[in-house]
């Protein structure tokens, strides 16, 4: 008997270190998820979704946003107005939200910003203390048209070779964003294997690694095939071979 208890303290015991806490999660979708803003339409309205079984508070932040060699920047601002601030939304309901600008001023570029939509930590009332909450964080990007009379989209490319790799260098000479959605060169299978979707924003540039850089020793240029929000291109680039 006392080898029987101690066997079934020590089971309790075992059981008790792999206890692993519950992971929960929120779940909420907005749409759309990309604003664009102009001297004619300073406001837009949003639509978020609890698409979740629990109610979910979340909060609004406007930021200010810009790019850096490929790198997001993001400050605190007060030129966007939006309504409600905090909000919260029952599981499986709606709630309509209102984002403009404080006041529009003309410039040649076009301007970015970011709203972001955070999940406020709400104690998890009449449940385990075991559980772990996952907090979810949105943001949508929101464009201030150009006051140019016609916004135009150019992009640079161009091939920069050394001894350890190759890279293409994408440069953004218009006076509006540009989505990257895919990257491909035609003579190189693979060539962008973690390539994920990616904004230009005006005067940006981005560089970004090609895989696997081997062609025929004749050859002079590849071509480099993109998806973008303003359709496909096709840019024929010569190897600068070091």
């Amino acid at each position: 008997m006392l080898l029987r208890f101690r066997t079934v303290h020590a089971l309790c015991a075992i059981a008790s270190i792999f206890i692993v806490p519950a992971v929960e999660a929120s779940s909420f979708n907005v749409s759309p998820v990309r604003v664009e803003l102009s001297k004619n339409h300073l406001h837009a309205a949003l639509s978020v979704t609890n698409i979740g079984e629990e109610s979910v508070t979340i909060q609004l932040t406007p930021k200010l946003w810009s790019l850096v060699n490929g790198t997001q920047i993001e400050q605190d601002t007060d030129d966007l107005v939006f309504s409600p601030p905090i909000f919260s939304i029952a599981a499986h309901q709606k709630q309509s939200i209102r984002v403009g600008l404080r006041q529009y001023l003309p410039s040649l570029n076009e301007q970015s910003y970011r709203l972001v939509l955070d999940e406020v930590p709400i104690p998890n009332q009449g449940k385990s203390g075991l559980a772990i909450r996952t907090l979810l964080k949105i943001s949508i990007p929101i464009f201030i048209q150009s006051s140019a009379k016609e916004p135009h989209s150019t992009l640079t490319w161009k091939l920069n070779t050394s001894a350890k790799s190759t890279k293409l260098l994408i440069s953004n000479d218009s006076n509006t964003h540009i989505r990257i959605q895919s990257l491909a060169v035609e003579e190189i299978p693979n060539a962008f294997p973690q390539l994920k979707p990616f904004y230009l924003l005006p005067g940006e540039k981005h560089e970004i690694e090609i895989s696997n850089f081997q062609i025929d020793k004749g050859s002079r240029t590849v071509h480099v095939q993109a998806t973008t929000d303003f359709g496909k291109l096709d840019e024929e680039l010569t190897i600068p071979f070091p």
